[in-house]
């Protein structure tokens, strides 16, 4: 991960408290927040200081070569008033290109940016998620996806006001050398970190602690150089999850997402500990996972793709792994229906997957392959591997598959 760089910023300091904010936890701070921001930018940028205090805001977005700093005893908590995150900007919303309202803090075409301190932020989730898994007209996702099979361009795929679809929380769009570092992020309205068509970007020593449907801790979309490290994440749902794309945006550009490494972290709630899909059809390869614990999470480590998705994923490597879950440790399914299906009806596939050195106290199934075809699964090699499971290896339809040192033992 040698070529990942990251974020240069100056050591100029830019005191929020110097634009007017004020840090009762009442006030409005969005406009000296921007201000400082775009004073730090004009200057050739640095720190914007975020001193101990609660600092109530709207939308934060990054200029080039700006890094929120958060002191000992910083947070940053986010209004819930819908309006505040006007006017809509460009977004991803499960794998498709739109409008939107803007996540509560927002990066296009940006480089050189970071987060970073010892402070927190806090998303206020629990407003936003009034629309639970649906949006709050029920036909926002649905229209969505029309408009997508349809062709309508993504500038032209308009949400937001007078209703629309939850933002992510943390979102870098066409961002370069983006470093996340050190703070706490709590109660997301969806998506938590999410990169998209990013590079270079690093996640260290991060606490994130979020619920609620969609509310994944980390999304790597279509991004390229990840690195995610020495991080504690309790999701809703995915704690960490690699996508690539939906499949049936024919307008969008088809990245993959690739050289993402995850290590040194702890996953101790959400559907899975890490994910690859369902949006993969950009392709997804070279992932190195290693030295990371998995508590208590329903799945382990998972891929997943409906038999329509199309897209690639090889080179994947887990290694060095502790589980400790309530379903799956390990299962690769082809058939995992997400409801919206692309129109190709062409599988994804799935080769060259290394799981070694792992060790799983607690799991339902050990390991799981369902495959539509041996063609489709391939070149899969499970070493050193030792579970305490309801049951242990099934494997469907899967081309060369070796195990070596392998360990079951059943406890019901």
């Amino acid at each position: 991960m040698s070529q990942i760089n990251k974020p240069q910023i100056p050591q100029r300091q830019c005191n929020i408290l110097d634009y007017g904010a004020i840090g009762d936890g009442k006030t409005k701070n969005t406009q000296a927040i921007s201000q400082a921001i775009a004073d730090c930018s004009q200057k050739g940028g640095g720190k914007v200081i975020f001193p101990a205090g609660k600092w109530f805001t709207g939308p934060i977005h990054f200029l080039d070569n700006i890094e929120l700093t958060l002191l000992v005893g910083a947070e940053i908590n986010f209004s819930d008033n819908r309006s505040d995150y006007l006017p809509l900007v460009l977004s991803r919303y499960q794998g498709m290109d739109y409008y939107n309202y803007s996540p509560l803090i927002y990066a296009r075409d940006c480089q050189n940016i970071a987060i970073t301190g010892k402070g927190k932020i806090v998303g206020n989730g629990e407003k936003w998620r009034v629309w639970s898994d649906k949006p709050q007209d029920p036909d926002a996702g649905a229209e969505l996806v029309a408009m997508v099979k349809s062709g309508v361009p993504a500038e032209e795929r308009i949400f937001g006001e007078p209703y629309g679809l939850r933002p992510s929380f943390v979102q870098f769009v066409n961002c370069k050398n983006i470093l996340v570092q050190g703070i706490s992020i709590e109660d997301g309205p969806m998506w938590t970190i999410h990169p998209i068509y990013s590079e270079n970007v690093t996640i260290d020593n991060v606490k994130i602690n979020t619920y609620g449907i969609n509310t994944d801790g980390i999304d790597v979309d279509s991004s390229k150089n990840v690195l995610i490290k020495n991080s504690d994440i309790s999701a809703g749902d995915d704690a960490i999850s690699i996508k690539s794309g939906l499949g049936i945006d024919k307008l969008s550009p088809n990245r993959p997402s690739e050289n993402v490494v995850i290590e040194n972290c702890q996953m101790k709630k959400g559907h899975s500990g890490i994910s690859i899909g369902s949006e993969l059809t950009g392709g997804i390869k070279n992932i190195i996972m290693k030295n990371n614990i998995f508590s208590s999470t329903n799945d382990g480590f998972k891929i997943k793709s409906s038999a329509d998705r199309g897209g690639m994923v090889e080179n994947i490597w887990l290694d060095k792994t502790q589980m400790s879950v309530n379903a799956h440790a390990i299962l690769l399914d082809m058939f995992y229906d997400s409801h919206v299906h692309a129109d190709s009806n062409q599988a994804s596939v799935v080769k060259n997957i290394l799981i070694s050195n792992t060790n799983i106290t607690k799991a339902q199934n050990a390991f799981m392959i369902n495959s539509t075809d041996k063609e489709h699964v391939f070149n899969v090699i499970v070493t050193n591997f030792n579970a305490v499971s309801g049951r242990g290896i099934q494997v469907d339809n899967v081309g060369r598959f070796e195990i070596d040192r392998i360990s079951v033992k059943s406890k019901r």
